[in-house]
């Protein structure tokens, strides 16, 4: 009670503070209304105009808007202090927290309500149809009614759904959600809050949650020492499907225990999302590129550093989520690809926007290898195959959807929206995260990290690559691609040397003497690599020969993600059940078999239906059957406790690949008379690379992961 009142003194000193800086508040609102202009939100005086008209319905929202808020928030907090009392601590200080950040940015940032400006249509429905809260001497001392950046309403909404789900136990729980849904309908239609200040309350919540997260385990683990049962612990409430038992970091309990089908979905979720991006933002590269006041090939480096920043990263990523926890460093991950992703959908200028994007990738990279980990724990060693098969028919999924969702965003609502729509279903996914993933497994080693190592194999892996995206642009021969290409090759060998006198490197060069990893690396190199030039190589024949749009292009690839996405979940079971080699070499001479009819059957007439969509079906399914068992192959023996090192080192070979295929594909299209000639050119190549890797596929040994564990044999011949 004594926190209450002290809360509540705090609330309306605060509040007071800047209830006259009227001007400083409708100069915000108006700056606030060209951003949502720009963002091409909804205008809310057209969402009200749908309401006005039905007097029960703003009957309805009015009242929800001041008992739902005030009332419900005080039924929930005691509902939880009687019935629930081992989560009140926490959500007290959620809610505390997220009051009293709202309260900063009101003092830092005044801002009008909507319902102040009749003069833009607005109506205060409060006041018109009442109930008049603000009326009350009690509220109107109370209230500062330039406060409306971010929403408490939405805000206190979002604590009060969260609260509900984590603390209660049934089914029905989840209807929670509906409330602050309901309630960032209501601020809108009752024209209290602006768009913004419902997002903005999202944001604050979901990142006092993050922050809080330690602080409750730091909580639990001093319970637990109190009791004298510290023998590990757990970030979980005691929810429905998952064991609260605690377990040792020494000999973590069974993965399979740890994980539920709640966090499954979560995780997966994340994949989607992220995976998403990539498509979403080559659709929408034109829109971008037109926005500012900027050369192409400068706007290109939000794509180009995009990648030269993923595939520099991974392998810290990786290295870090097998020393600090796979879940802390994916919701981590997950976290600062929201941030990178707000900051692009605001980015004023080109330069911050290519830095936006820069995030982003820093996000992506932490949270890849993390993710695959935790996949690969959950699916223990015997079924690693098809945790790969899974993940890849996620991916490939949204790789699928990916050009036909960013087309229909870009094309109705701008490309900023295209990225701010990462923020509500993002943060969403990170509190379910939270919830629901384990965070107790991480190394026992405590050794100081090897911070110039990561830094060697940032400039090494970043120069590798920059040079091989750039030199199509810059020249092969040009001072900057040689200087690119001469740094990685130096810093490359100073990051292997280091690793090999360091007692925690951040490479572990001793996975390379376990045979499946290194063919599996080779073969991720050589041929999922590949398929970098190939989407590259098709598009630009699409776009020129065929005169389609960069969109109807990206669709109509699509096709083979989406057939070879669906295949990768069976294909990592077959690999798990009948061996890698008999997944993979049917898989490349399918491929191989495809290469060669695009190279021999497209001509210059388009043949859609009947020559192109058939030949890509069929490369789809060679993709399919290939691109997961080489992964898989890769991983399949390595150490539970270096997985996401082994996952992301693995991956490294693929990013690798595909950039060199590219620039290759590029340079043969270049040189090409025709389009088809390019084409021709392109798939040739591609097609030997492929061939190249088949006798490394057929060396691989043909029995099953299942069997090979099961006998307690030596690691696979390669």
């Amino acid at each position: 009670m004594v926190l209450l009142l002290t809360g509540l003194f705090a609330y309306r000193a605060a509040r007071l503070l800047v209830r006259d800086e009227l001007v400083q508040a409708y100069a915000n609102a108006e700056r606030l209304i060209g951003w949502e202009r720009r963002l091409k939100l909804l205008n809310e005086v057209d969402v009200q105009g749908w309401f006005v008209g039905n007097e029960l319905a703003i009957w309805l929202v009015n009242h929800y808007y001041f008992y739902a808020h005030f009332v419900g928030t005080l039924i929930c907090v005691v509902w939880i202090y009687v019935f629930r009392p081992a989560h009140y601590g926490r959500i007290r200080r959620v809610l505390f927290a997220t009051t009293g950040c709202a309260l900063a940015i009101h003092i830092a940032f005044p801002l009008a309500p909507p319902r102040w400006f009749s003069d833009r249509g607005f109506v205060d429905t409060l006041q018109t149809f009442g109930p008049r809260i603000y009326d009350s001497e009690t509220i109107a001392n109370t209230a500062n009614q330039i406060a409306a950046m971010p929403s408490l309403h939405v805000g206190w909404a979002v604590i009060g759904a969260w609260a509900i789900i984590r603390a209660g136990s049934h089914p029905l729980r989840w209807l929670a959600l509906l409330h602050p849904m309901g309630m960032t309908a209501t601020v809108i239609i009752t024209a209290n809050h602006w768009w913004l200040d419902a997002i903005v309350a999202f944001g604050v919540v979901g990142i006092i949650t993050l922050l809080d997260t330690p602080i409750q385990r730091h909580l639990e683990r001093r319970k637990l020492r109190h009791h004298g049962h510290l023998t590990g612990w757990t970030d979980r409430a005691p929810t429905e499907g998952l064991d609260p038992t605690p377990d040792t970091a020494e000999e973590p309990s069974d993965p399979k225990k740890t994980i539920s089908r709640l966090a499954f979905a979560a995780i997966g979720a994340a994949m989607v999302l992220t995976s998403l991006n990539f498509s979403i933002s080559f659709v929408a590269f034109s829109e971008i590129a037109n926005s500012f006041d900027a050369a192409t090939t400068t706007v290109s480096w939000a794509l180009t550093a995009f990648s030269i920043t993923v595939g520099a990263l991974i392998v810290p990523g990786g290295w870090a989520a097998d020393r600090y926890g796979r879940a802390r460093v994916f919701v981590v991950g997950m976290a600062v690809f929201l941030t990178g992703s707000a900051l692009v959908a605001i980015a004023p200028t080109v330069e911050l926007l290519i830095a936006a994007r820069v995030l982003q990738a820093a996000g992506i990279a932490l949270e890849s290898p993390a993710m695959l980990a935790l996949m690969l724990d959950a699916f223990g060693p015997e079924r690693r195959a098809t945790a790969v098969g899974i993940t890849g028919g996620l991916g490939g999924i949204a790789a699928a959807s990916g050009p036909a969702i960013g087309g229909l965003l870009v094309e109705q609502v701008g490309w900023r929206w295209t990225f701010a729509a990462n923020l509500p279903i993002g943060i969403l996914v990170v509190l379910a995260l939270l919830m629901f993933l384990d965070f107790d497994h991480h190394s026992a080693d405590r050794q100081l990290p090897d911070l110039f190592g990561a830094v060697l194999i940032i400039g090494s892996v970043g120069g590798l690559i920059l040079g091989i995206v750039q030199s199509d642009t810059w020249g092969y021969f040009d001072l900057r691609t040689l200087a690119a290409l001469a740094a990685a090759v130096t810093l490359g060998r100073l990051l292997v040397n280091r690793s090999r006198e360091r007692a925690s490197p951040i490479i572990n060069l001793n996975l390379f003497s376990i045979g499946s990893f290194r063919s599996g690396a080779v073969l991720q190199l050589l041929v999922a690599g590949s398929f970098g030039g190939v989407f590259l190589t098709e598009l630009a024949f699409l776009t020129d020969a065929w005169d389609y749009s960069l969109l109807q292009a990206g669709v109509i690839i699509a096709a083979i993600p989406a057939v070879a996405g669906p295949l990768t979940v069976v294909s990592g079971r077959w690999a798990d059940r009948y061996g890698h080699r008999r997944v993979l070499v049917p898989g490349m001479i399918t491929m191989v078999a495809a290469g060669l009819l695009l190279a021999t059957a497209v001509g210059s007439e388009p043949a859609l239906w009947t020559v192109w969509i058939p030949i890509n079906i069929v490369y789809a399914i060679g993709v399919g059957l290939a691109h997961t068992a080489c992964q898989a192959l890769a991983v399949s023996e390595v150490p539970e406790q270096q997985l996401a090192m082994g996952g992301a080192m693995s991956r490294i070979s693929q990013e690798v690949g595909s950039a060199l295929t590219a620039a290759v594909a590029i340079t043969l299209l270049a040189r090409a008379d025709t389009a088809v000639a390019g084409l021709r050119s392109a798939m040739t190549m591609l097609v030997l690379l492929t061939v190249v890797a088949l006798p490394s596929a057929l060396r691989l040994s043909q029995r099953s992961t299942v069997l090979s564990n099961d006998r307690s044999s030596a690691p696979s011949r390669t």
